[in-house]
C-alpha cells in the first residue's frame, strides 16, 4: 500500500507550520488530493518521581481555548539534537532533570494530515538536582502590588499560566522549610514568548550555630607519694640486716657474761 506524490503546492508558509496541498496517485492509478501539515517535529519526557507519581504542566493552548495539562515537550529548532533537546525542555518547564533516561519511541499524533513526529522519553527524577525544596510558603505580586497567587511549595514545580506581558512582578517566601534561611525577594518579567519561562529561588541551609567552648578541667594537685617498705627492695634488705644484727648482738651479749661467769 503506497501513494506516489505527483505535485506539491504550498498554501501557507508560516513560523512554525508549513501547510501544502499534494496531488498522489494511489495504487489503483487514481489521482486524489492530501492537504497536509508539515512540521519540525518535537520531543517530550515522561517524569516519574520518587512517588511514582507523573509530572504534567498546565499550558493555554489557543486551538482549544482551554488549559490542558500535558507532558512537558517543546519542538525541535533547526540543528537540534532531539535528547538535548528533550532535556532543555525539561529543565524550562519543570526545572527538573533526570538520570536513567529511556526512550519510549516515536509518536504520531496527527497522522492524517500532519507530518509531526514527537520523541518521547522517560526518566526519574534526580533527587540531587532541579527539585523544588518542598515546605516553602511563595506569594506572586503583580507589577502594580497586588496578590496574585499563594502557594506552599512541594517536589513538583509550581506552573502559573496566562501572566500578562509586563515588568515588576515579584516572588516573595513568606516562610522557609525547616533547617532553612528565608530568601529575598525576587522581581523579575513576563516576556512575549511562546516559551515557558521558569523563575527560580534558592534557600540557603540555616547556619549551625557554633559548639559552646569547653573549659578545660583543672589539674588535680600532686600527691606526695610516701615510700613503703614494701614497695623497695633495697630497703627491705637493709631492714633484715638491722634485724640480724640485734639477734646477734643479743647472743653474744649472754654468751660474754657466762664466760665472765666461769
Amino acid at each position: 500500500m503506497n501513494e506516489k506524490t505527483l505535485k506539491e503546492t504550498t498554501v501557507f508558509d508560516g513560523h512554525l507550520i508549513r501547510v501544502h496541498v499534494d496531488d498522489v496517485e494511489l495504487d489503483n492509478g487514481a489521482v486524489a488530493k492530501r492537504e497536509i501539515v508539515s512540521h519540525p517535529g518535537g520531543v517530550s519526557v515522561a517524569i516519574l518521581t520518587a512517588q511514582n507519581e507523573l509530572i504534567f504542566v498546565k499550558q493555554f493552548r489557543c486551538p482549544y481555548k482551554e488549559v490542558l495539562m500535558e507532558l512537558p515537550a517543546g519542538k525541535l529548532e533547526p540543528g537540534d539534537y532531539p535528547f538535548e533537546a528533550m532535556k532543555r525542555e525539561q529543565m524550562e518547564e519543570t526545572g527538573t532533570t533526570g538520570k536513567n533516561y529511556i526512550s519510549l519511541g516515536n509518536l504520531y499524533p496527527t497522522p492524517g494530515y500532519c507530518g509531526e513526529i514527537i520523541r518521547l522519553w522517560a526518566c526519574r527524577v534526580d533527587k540531587e538536582t532541579g527539585e523544588e525544596l518542598p515546605g516553602a510558603v511563595l506569594e506572586l505580586y503583580a507589577p502594580d502590588g497586588s496578590l496574585l497567587d499563594t502557594w506552599e511549595t512541594t517536589d513538583i514545580p509550581h506552573v502559573i499560566p496566562g501572566l500578562p506581558v509586563g515588568e515588576g512582578y515579584v516572588l516573595r517566601e513568606v516562610s522557609a522549610p525547616e533547617g532553612y534561611e528565608v530568601s529575598e525577594d525576587v522581581t523579575f518579567e513576563v516576556t512575549d514568548t511562546t516559551e515557558i519561562q521558569t523563575i527560580t529561588m534558592e534557600d540557603e541551609p540555616t547556619p549551625e550555630e557554633p559548639d559552646e567552648p569547653v573549659t578545660p578541667d583543672e589539674p588535680d594537685e600532686p600527691t606526695p607519694e610516701i615510700p613503703q617498705t614494701g614497695e623497695s627492695p633495697a630497703v627491705f634488705w637493709i631492714g633484715g640486716l638491722l634485724i640480724l644484727a640485734l639477734l646477734g648482738l643479743c647472743v653474744t651479749i649472754p654468751l660474754l657474761r657466762h664466760c665472765n661467769k666461769q
